[in-house]
């Protein structure tokens, strides 16, 4: 599903190229689109940030089509230009909830382009649908709210300057000794759209300046600013990259060409294993069918009880356990072990944690000291978890 939406998103953005600039800018942004290392990234990631990109490529389509005054002629036509944008925009945020944000941007972005053409009876239509957007995405406004005021997600780290530098120039991944040329480009593609197409140019303002800007303001007080949450913002960079070779000299931007496509190629190299990374259960399936559920019991980490299931394996004295429940789950093993010091028919305790959790380290690590002072010993690892064991 995410390699599926990831594709589409490239036509999306071919269309808006050609439609604002010109085929052959749409033909190289395709190219660079399909190239980018973040976004490939997130199409191979089994989550929802595919989905936010089409849904947001989507919605600007959409927008543009709101503000082009040539190629839409009736209110009829207009109207639903209007209803596609509202329920894209929608769609986004029933996606993740850091696309409410983009609400904002599309506000600013409705403000700048009104002011510049004197599009004001138009405006009328996109904030329209941005209302009806907002009616729409009501049940999932309370939802966050309630999620926001009970979630901690104590793994993001909170906006500081140092934070905010290093997630926006994350988003480009490349070497660091291509960072330099690569920004340059960048820069230089937005200011000939700048000279090309000044609407397309604040529209990229709005969403590449207002919307990071809000993000870490808002990560002073909730920490939600991450790669991963601005790398949509950055969706129509690759426009900027294809005006940009485009417009030097042709030898240059062959060079310029090859050098984008050989830092992508480096970046994307170092993403993911050449291979699938077998699933714990597929390692220690015989070890695991072997568990007798009358003698032994098995602790383990609670999000192996999503492979337990899809692999069918029996887990008759399989007991969960969690970060957010250490000290219960903790004081529930010691009194299994306390039991099987007296009692016969109580042969073995297992316990399966990871060997570190990069979203929870200090609670993964607390766990791993608790196997050892409660004197299991360390079996065996698999993958990136830990087989403990306590043998009477």
């Amino acid at each position: 599903m995410s390699a599926a939406m990831a594709v589409a998103c490239i036509p999306l953005l071919y269309a808006l190229a050609k439609h604002r600039l010109d085929a052959r800018t749409a033909l190289v942004a395709a190219f660079f689109l399909a190239a980018f290392p973040g976004f490939i990234h997130y199409g191979r990631e089994a989550r929802m940030y595919a989905q936010l990109f089409v849904l947001l490529m989507i919605a600007i389509l959409f927008f543009f089509r709101l503000f082009d005054r040539f190629s839409i002629s009736t209110t009829w036509e207009r109207a639903l230009q209007s209803l596609g944008f509202a329920l894209a925009l929608a769609g986004t945020f029933y996606t993740h909830y850091t696309a409410a944000v983009y609400f904002v941007c599309f506000a600013a972005a409705i403000l700048l382009l009104g002011v510049r053409n004197q599009m004001f009876h138009w405006s009328f239509y996109a904030i329209g649908a941005m209302a009806l957007a907002t009616v729409l995405v009501l049940p999932q406004i309370f939802h966050m709210l309630d999620f926001v005021a009970t979630n901690q997600d104590e793994w993001i780290p909170y906006t500081s300057v140092r934070v905010f530098y290093s997630m926006m120039t994350g988003v480009y991944t490349a070497p660091t000794f291509a960072k330099p040329a690569l920004y340059t480009l960048y820069l230089f593609g937005l200011y000939i759209l700048y000279r090309k197409d000044r609407d397309l140019f604040l529209f990229c303002v709005s969403f590449r300046i207002v919307g990071p800007v809000i993000m870490a303001a808002i990560g002073v007080i909730k920490p939600v600013l991450l790669v991963r949450t601005l790398q949509p913002l950055s969706l129509l960079s690759p426009i900027l990259l294809a005006i940009a070779v485009l417009n030097t000299p042709r030898w240059l931007g062959t060079m310029a060409a090859c050098f984008i496509g050989v830092i992508s190629l480096v970046s994307i190299s170092k993403d993911y294993p050449s291979s699938r990374q077998p699933l714990l259960v597929e390692i220690a399936r015989p070890f695991l069918d072997g568990v007798d559920p009358k003698r032994e019991a098995v602790f383990h980490i609670e999000d192996l009880s999503y492979e337990f299931r899809w692999a069918s394996v029996d887990t008759s004295g399989f007991i969960p356990v969690s970060y957010d429940s250490m000290e219960n789950d903790q004081g529930r093993i010691r009194g299994r072990l306390d039991l099987c010091e007296t009692d016969p028919a109580c042969h073995r305790t297992l316990l399966i944690l990871e060997s570190s959790n990069q979203f929870l380290p200090e609670e993964s690590a607390r766990w791993l000291r608790f196997a050892k002072t409660a004197g299991f010993i360390e079996k065996e690892e698999l993958g990136r978890y830990k087989v403990f064991e306590f043998k009477v």
